[in-house]
């Protein structure tokens, strides 16, 4: 039994491993294709899908497809096509339907799931994003090699330096395929969005947005407020900030360290503090894997955007402020297997450089890491430094980079732990200008997916009595505090990936070595 055990579980380790070279190696295809034969602007098809809720639930549902000019204004330009699913409520008389609206840039906007509690009222309405979903995915698999197989530190120069080549590249493959990029805006978004609610029949609609989706939402307000009929920012992303600041980053781990002094386990005089003290001295190497602390930085800031996650960046710090750099590793190799497939890159830079894009600035200066805070910009360097002097941004309109007064009724809902779209932004710069806006904020909750999962029966009535009523009713949350609770460390993760692999070895040589002298022994005897 025991020798079956282990021969399982080295199996297991190989297949584990297979996967990882597999990850580390493959190429993603860039998808960008004609529209199929006969397609015109404004051909919209639909045809019967399945959508089953996670509770069980089954609703009639439309999948199809709507043709739209590349460019709006040009009945001559390309066509792209964007999918869409229709997903019908129970009820005999729907209130205005719910149009999606995820985050991004560079992510599908088809993969929402979308729960009971919104279909009892609602049809709710999944539209592509043209640069992420349809027959035009500007997937950049340049940038992707970078990422798995640049021998520079990441955010070094020389790291953005192989980027920025790499970007440059990938926009001339785009157009050689006859695209146009500066139609992949955010403007352009909104006004697919529109001409879908025209297609579907729908005279008014709501809409449920999402970090980089809030601010589609808000240029969607600015052009057609008519169609609009309430509003639902979760994670608000005011204009100006596809970039982050480093300094509201330190503060938010100010807000962590306060929540891990009331807890033993992550206790500590100061986190931020000591998560400096762990970046400080670190080897190159922890056993035969790699450090690079430019990519830590980068998975730290991501993975500390929730509560879930947090605990185990934490964790990570203050065991290698103690020594232990094995977590250090486990976030190195992360980084070459996650970043590459996080983003569709090219769609990232399109439509994230039409909204704020500055070619006067020196983003890598400006966004490099001084050692003043423990993490510092990771991301936005990234970002930023890539396209730099490299990738042509089309801006839109200086009047939708703006933001606008508007009197829709719009609910903005925010965690204060988020360190994506800090809560403070949509406070200060977007909450003015709303005459009928109101703001949540969720104590101890982080970005978007904290809203939908931590205390979801108060998330699912606050948005659906606004919907309904215009009422702002958050009596159901309970303030769910937050705890240090992980799975399996990142250090006990790699020290796992780096020793069980030759420990089985030695162990299945050992078991094979002995089924011989064994063999041996009974013939001889």
């Amino acid at each position: 039994m025991k020798r079956t055990t282990m021969v399982w579980g080295a199996v297991i380790l190989l297949l584990v491993l297979v996967i990882i070279i597999l990850l580390l190696t493959r190429k993603s295809p860039t998808f960008i294709t004609d529209a199929h034969e006969g397609a015109y602007p404004g051909e919209l098809t639909l045809e019967t899908c399945e959508y089953k809720t996670k509770a069980g639930s089954e609703y009639r549902t439309e999948c199809g497809t709507l043709v739209v000019n590349e460019d709006h204004d040009d009945p001559n330009s390309r066509l792209v096509e964007i999918p869409i699913k229709v997903i019908h409520s129970h009820s005999e008389s729907p209130l205005e339907p719910i149009f999606i609206f995820g985050g991004g840039p560079g992510a599908s906007n088809m993969g929402h799931k979308p729960q009971d509690a919104w279909l009892a009222e609602h049809d709710v309405v999944l539209v592509g994003y043209r640069g992420a979903d349809g027959n035009t995915v500007l997937q950049c698999p340049e940038i992707q090699k970078v990422f798995r197989s640049s021998r520079n530190p990441v955010n070094s120069n020389a790291f953005l330096d192989e980027m920025g080549t790499a970007a440059e590249k990938c926009q001339q493959n785009i157009r050689e395929q006859g695209v146009d990029l500066s139609q992949y805006r955010l403007d352009t978004v909104v006004e697919d969005f529109e001409l879908a609610r025209q297609k579907l029949g729908y005279e008014k609609i709501n809409l449920q947005a999402e970090s980089y989706g809030t601010r589609v939402t808000q240029i969607y307000a600015a052009m057609y407020p008519e169609s609009i009929h309430r509003s639902v920012m979760i994670g608000v992303n005011p204009p100006g900030y596809f970039e982050w600041d480093q300094d509201v980053t330190q503060q938010k781990l100010e807000d962590y360290n306060d929540l891990c002094a009331k807890t033993e386990a992550c206790q500590t005089d100061n986190l931020a503090e000591s998560m400096m003290n762990a970046s400080q001295n670190v080897p190159d190497r922890w056993f035969l894997f790699p450090i690079d602390m430019g990519a830590v930085r980068s998975i730290s800031f991501v993975f500390m955007f929730n509560r879930l996650q947090s605990p185990a960046i934490i964790d990570t710090y203050l065991r290698a402020e103690n020594g232990d750099y094995s977590g250090f590793a486990m976030m190195t190799l992360m980084y070459r297997l996650a970043m590459p497939n996080v983003f569709i890159l090219g769609d990232l830079f399109a439509k994230g450089g039409s909204a704020d894009c500055d070619a006067s600035r020196d983003y890598r200066s400006e966004f490099e890491y001084d050692g003043s805070t423990a993490i510092g910009n990771p991301i936005s360097r990234m970002i930023w430094g890539s396209m730099q002097d490299k990738w042509q941004c089309h801006l839109m309109s200086e009047d939708l980079r703006q933001t606008h007064p508007s009197s829709i009724e719009t609910l903005l809902v925010n965690g204060t732990l988020d360190i994506s779209t800090p809560v403070q932004n949509g406070r200060s710069k977007l909450l003015p200008t709303l005459e009928n806006g109101y703001l949540v904020e969720l104590e101890n909750q982080g970005h978007v997916s904290d809203v939908y999962v931590v205390e979801r029966e108060a998330t699912n009535h606050l948005l659906t009595t606004f919907y309904r009523t215009g009422e702002v009713d958050d009596s159901q949350y309970v303030d769910a505090p937050w705890e240090y609770r992980m799975g399996m460390s990142y250090a006990t993760m790699m020290k796992l990936i780096a020793f069980i692999p030759p420990v089985m070895i030695v162990v299945l040589g050992w078991l094979f070595v002995n089924r011989i002298k064994g063999k041996k022994k009974r013939k001889n005897s």
